[in-house]
């Protein structure tokens, strides 16, 4: 999947299609020379221990990784458009959701033309361009937080 669904500029690689360097079944077929960005790379599955065999991105059919913003990125492979919310991931993913909010990150799943953020109360389907910014705000009552409103902009505006 890491040499599928995110986006390899050095290789003009776009989001979404195999690389033309993966042997399907053998690996990578220019691993010794490979730009950094893959040398690099490490997905999720790969960091954090806590995260079985369910979650290799093969099986999943998705990665996930740690974007700069801080954001969970799952980048979905369009074939299994819905496999991140699959029993195996998605009660995680909720959980996961509520604590990132929490320290001011989000969960955003990258599904075709589809953004989706994750929140504790709701998923939020979102069709904005790619280097749109996405952010939320809680909405107070006097009971505490009750929901999130989604705001995404520009990345000039910045959320």
């Amino acid at each position: 999947m890491c040499c599928k669904v995110p986006a390899v500029p050095a290789l003009n690689k776009p989001r979404n299609v195999w690389c033309v360097n993966c042997l399907p079944g053998r690996g990578c077929g220019i691993y010794e020379s490979r730009p950094d960005i893959c040398r690099s790379f490490f997905c999720e599955w790969m960091l954090t221990e806590e995260l079985g065999p369910e979650w290799k991105p093969d099986a999943a059919k998705f990665v996930m990784l740690l974007a700069s913003d801080g954001n969970l990125n799952i980048l979905v492979d369009p074939g299994y458009a819905n496999a991140w919310k699959d029993n195996r991931y998605y009660p995680r993913l909720k959980t996961t959701a509520t604590w990132l909010i929490e320290r001011g990150r989000l969960i955003i799943v990258l599904s075709g033309a589809e953004k989706i953020v994750i929140l504790p109360d709701r998923d939020e389907r979102l069709r904005i361009p790619d280097d749109w910014v996405i952010g939320v705000r809680p909405r107070i009552s006097p009971q505490g937080v009750t929901t999130y409103e989604v705001l995404s902009q520009p990345v000039a505006a910045s959320v």
